[in-house]
């Protein structure tokens, strides 16, 4: 498997992890979100991640993209979360944020998977 990075610079979470759910990479916008979960480089997922989000679980039986929101701080964060078995990994991208109350709500203006520099070639 090719190793890919994922676009550093990006003021959303991105990430990866295997089909083991061991986490591969992470940009530094998700190191709130996984220091939150106890989730570290080469380290599977949490079980109380999987129980609070049956969807991480399908995505990994699954091979079809599905959505995700995550309250963290007040603030629900919207991920895609997209299986790449064939890549042997499962990528997660953020592209929507907005308050719990549903005041504020900020997305990601360029969120495309082409541009995340995980999608296999």
């Amino acid at each position: 498997m090719q190793k890919t990075r994922p676009n550093n610079q990006s003021l959303f979470p991105v990430f990866k992890f295997d089909l083991d759910k061991k986490l591969v990479e992470a940009n530094r916008a998700s190191m709130p979100l996984l220091e939150k979960w106890g989730w570290k480089l080469d380290q599977s997922l949490p079980t109380h991640v999987i129980s609070q989000y049956p969807q991480l679980f399908h995505a990994i039986l699954g091979q079809r993209p599905t959505e995700l929101a995550v309250s963290m701080d007040g603030f629900q964060i919207h991920f895609c979360v997209v299986p790449f078995p064939e890549a042997g990994y499962i990528g997660m991208y953020a592209y929507s944020l907005e308050a719990e109350s549903g005041l504020a709500r900020s997305q990601n203006p360029t969120f495309d998977l082409s541009q995340t520099n995980l999608i296999p070639n």
